[in-house]
């Protein structure tokens, strides 16, 4: 069995409580995402108010309904992370997603769930492809161009369970996640 060059290890952090915005506080302190943006920054010789930073939530989902809340990331999580990155002096923030077919635009579909553009900008990367060699199995295909040049990449998904077990109180929050390539990874599913 070979290795794949995107597996690495990771610290997990866990925290719990009934304020999401204060929960997701203590993770954004405990885990040292910040210093961590900070040395990316630094290993680019650029400046935090121009190193740029790509945050992925989970957002199309909310496109099949308000049933589907429970498939997206929290916009008010998603802001308190801007929110996070800005006070530490990250100026160059994006919130991306790719549109589905058939689909709202990702900018409505994002107004629409409560995500402001307060300090960062919506980016629809199915609007903005450029070729990527991804190698391996993948080889030549397409991504946003906002993804790819990001300094800083944020996968902030939601962990979902089957429907049956549908609470938001049970679902996991993971931050950060990034590619340590300058490679970005095809989202699973439809």
């Amino acid at each position: 069995m070979t290795s794949s060059p995107y597996a690495r290890d990771a610290t997990v952090y866990i925290e719990t409580g009934a304020d999401k915005l204060a929960v997701m506080d203590g993770v954004i302190a405990a885990s040292g995402f910040l210093d961590d943006v900070e040395r990316a920054c630094a290993r680019s010789g650029g400046t935090r108010a121009t190193f740029p930073i790509a945050i992925k939530p989970n957002l199309m989902g909310a496109t099949a309904g308000s049933d589907a809340a429970g498939d997206r990331t929290d916009p008010a999580l998603v802001e308190r992370l801007v929110a996070a990155l800005r006070g530490a002096g990250f100026d160059t923030i994006a919130v991306v997603e790719s549109a589905l077919a058939g689909a709202p635009a990702v900018a409505e579909v994002a107004a629409g769930t409560g995500y402001t553009g307060d300090g960062y900008r919506i980016a629809d990367l199915s609007q903005e492809l450029v070729a990527f060699e991804y190698g391996g199995v993948l080889g030549d295909h397409v991504t946003g161009r906002t993804w790819l040049h990001a300094g800083y990449r944020i996968s902030f998904g939601k962990g979902k369970t089957s429907g049956s077990a549908s609470t938001a109180a049970r679902q996991p929050l993971r931050l950060p996640a990034r590619a340590r390539q300058a490679r970005a990874l095809p989202r699973d599913g439809p």
